[in-house]
């Protein structure tokens, strides 16, 4: 389906691309992402970003209040099934292979993934496809109505329709599940994915491993370098700070020896914060949005890049015109003939032409500007107007009746 920006409804920005990654066994949806960006390892590593990191603040970011417990998937697996596509190559298997191991689907065979592509299927059927601006998965027929005439929706709020969707689907009964494990049975819980998470990690069934949070952000998120200035922490005209900055005052540091890059790592989810390494032997820090870049508050990080798009197009639009022609024509005549009268001043010395500058400053206020005269000699300079004795008297108001309290 179709989304508009943030920034504007009139700026239609296409079909966003959808990333999730479940669970074989349990049918859990255990991360996603939704995004701008076409299939690619840029887009994927946020999705396996989101399924190894809790979920509250993540969900919180959409304006979706919920407790770890309710979607409690912080873990990596001890495989991952992954398509035969983007996450082949040098980058992914750098930066997953320490974590967990790889394998890939054969080629043309959605049968071999069946359960995410089901995933993918009860989302479409439940949420998508019942929104405007949908292409309800196919192509646009000739003769009929552009869904991106449709479009109304943002990507802020599909990610919170497609969240909601996937909590309720993991609190969903499934009947297959009821015949996967009897730990379902013996403890007399619902089949539903949720549960058979949660029964399967409190009994020890499972091959998971707990994620460390700041090898997984030093792992996976997008690699940037970012500026330290004399405003912050400056990153695509935006501008970040923390604790750390201001204790070790950074600011001032780059106020008066100049600015210098420091590497972080981008979550493309938000633009609320940053992870910079002030210190190339220490860990990536979470950095806040400053208030002087509220406005691209709250937003995805895509929003920030349009607005410098936007900025782009803005320039390149700016015709010159015949004005700034002559502006610049007689800025420059201006300049010739300051230079020439500066020549015949060559003989004086420096000393004499700065030499007695406060009474030349005030000499020159007395010859160009207005001089306020002084009370006294007002007095004496209208000595000579006529004067008239006769008194006249303003109009007065009606006075206003007190009310006094009787004790």
């Amino acid at each position: 389906m179709h989304i508009v920006s943030e920034l504007g409804a009139q700026y239609v920005l296409g079909r966003p691309t959808i990333y999730i990654v479940a669970d074989r066994a349990s049918r859990m949806i255990v991360g996603m992402h939704v995004s701008l960006y076409h299939a690619s390892w840029r887009a994927a590593r946020q999705a396996l970003t989101n399924s190894f990191l809790p979920k509250s603040a993540y969900c919180k970011s959409f304006g979706i209040d919920i407790e770890d417990s309710e979607w409690p998937c912080a873990h990596i697996p001890k495989e991952l099934v992954c398509d035969n596509g983007e996450m082949i190559g040098v980058k992914p298997k750098r930066a997953l292979t320490p974590m967990t191991q790889l394998s890939f689907t054969p080629p043309y065979r959605p049968d071999c993934k069946g359960v995410v592509e089901k995933r993918f299927d009860i989302i479409n059927k439940e949420v998508l496809h019942e929104l405007l601006g949908t292409t309800r998965g196919g192509q646009v027929v000739r003769g009929s109505r552009d869904p991106r005439k449709d479009a109304i929706y943002t990507l802020k709020e599909i990610t919170a329709e497609i969240i909601k969707a996937i909590l309720k689907h993991n609190r969903s009964i499934l009947d297959n599940l009821a015949f996967s494990s009897s730990l379902l049975i013996e403890n007399d819980l619902s089949p539903t994915p949720l549960n058979y998470w949660k029964i399967h990690l409190a009994k020890h069934r499972h091959e998971l491993q707990s994620a460390n949070s700041d090898e997984v952000i030093a792992r996976l998120l997008p690699s940037s370098e970012v500026s330290m200035t004399r405003s912050g922490i400056y990153f695509n005209g935006m501008y970040y700070s923390c604790s750390e900055v201001e204790e070790l005052n950074l600011a001032s540091v780059a106020r008066s020896s100049g600015r210098w890059r420091l590497e972080a790592r981008i979550d493309e989810n938000t633009t609320n914060y940053i992870y910079v390494r002030l210190d190339k032997n220490k860990e990536f820090i979470r950095c806040d949005l400053l208030p002087r870049s509220r406005m691209l508050g709250d937003k995805f990080m895509y929003e920030s890049e349009f607005v410098q798009d936007w900025l782009d197009i803005k320039k390149e639009l700016t015709p010159i015109s015949i004005t700034s022609i002559s502006d610049h024509t007689h800025r420059k005549e201006v300049t010739r003939q300051a230079k020439s009268r500066s020549k015949e001043t060559e003989k004086v010395s420096f000393r004499d032409k700065t030499d007695n500058t406060r009474q030349r400053r005030k000499d020159e206020i007395e010859a160009t500007t207005n001089i306020i005269i002084s009370s006294s000699d007002a007095l004496t300079t209208n000595d000579h107007l006529p004067t008239d004795n006769k008194v006249i008297s303003l109009p007065k108001g009606r006075k206003r009746r007190t009310t006094r309290g009787k004790s």
